[in-house]
């Protein structure tokens, strides 16, 4: 069962500097099929926002 965990103690959050941020994430495969054209215009756009963090969790296809 997969159940969302609280942010304090969070060992994700804790080794990808993710603590103190408001996390948009994607998890999934990245290909060309894909559409995460916008996530990626999005983190450019929040680029300078340092409370913002992205998180994208995957594999490309281009390594299988």
């Amino acid at each position: 069962m997969i159940t969302p965990l609280p942010r304090a103690g969070n060992p994700l959050r804790a080794t990808s500097g993710l603590e103190d941020k408001f996390v948009i994430g994607y998890s999934g495969n990245l290909g060309r099929a894909h559409e995460y054209a916008t996530l990626l215009d999005a983190a450019e756009l929040l680029r300078d926002q340092p409370e913002i963090g992205f998180l994208f969790i995957g594999v490309s296809s281009a390594a299988i």
